[in-house]
């Protein structure tokens, strides 16, 4: 991969993660394409977004924030999974994915919580924590961002039109 194509991606994955906090990593080598359309699904119907990653790119992109240490010692490929209605939430979702039958190739690898490391059993720990007495969703946590407009900008199928033609309706 030429050097060019590596920092458009870098700074690819720097705007898409711009405002997120804290994630979890988890490891989906293996799941079929069936299975990921099933996870992928579910977690969306959670307000819960999942990116693919190579490591190397990811941690070049989040070098310097809060998600840098997520990828220290990672090796491959994993998926950034962030969002939800709090950090939580988010926890206890990838830990019952990793717990799911329907998704055993399913696990997580660790992740960052206010710029700290975490590890994949701190993952579990922090799964079995209840959310803080007074919590509202509507005053979710700092690792949400803030949801993108329904739009032609946000529409999968964007990958096709003309990067010209795109920019005019963000």
């Amino acid at each position: 991969m030429s050097k060019y194509l590596k920092d458009q991606i870098t700074a690819d994955l720097t705007r898409r993660l711009d405002g997120v906090a804290d994630c979890v990593l988890a490891n989906v080598n293996g799941l079929d394409s069936e299975k990921t359309f099933l996870l992928r699904k579910r977690l969306r119907e959670k307000d819960i977004h999942v990116l693919v990653v190579k490591n190397t790119l990811a941690r070049r992109a989040t070098e310097g924030t809060s998600l840098g240490p997520a990828f220290e010692g990672i090796q491959g490929s994993s998926a950034i999974v962030w969002g939800g209605e709090d950090f939580v939430s988010l926890v206890k979702e990838v830990t019952e994915l990793d717990k799911d039958e329907e998704f055993e190739e399913f696990s997580a690898l660790g992740g960052a919580m206010d710029g700290e490391q975490l590890t994949p059993d701190r993952v579990k720990e922090i799964s079995n924590l209840s959310a803080p007495a007074g919590h509202s969703p509507a005053k979710s946590s700092k690792n949400r961002r803030k949801k993108a407009p329904n739009s032609l900008a946000s529409c999968n199928q964007i990958r096709h039109l003309p990067r010209r033609l795109v920019d005019c309706f963000r």
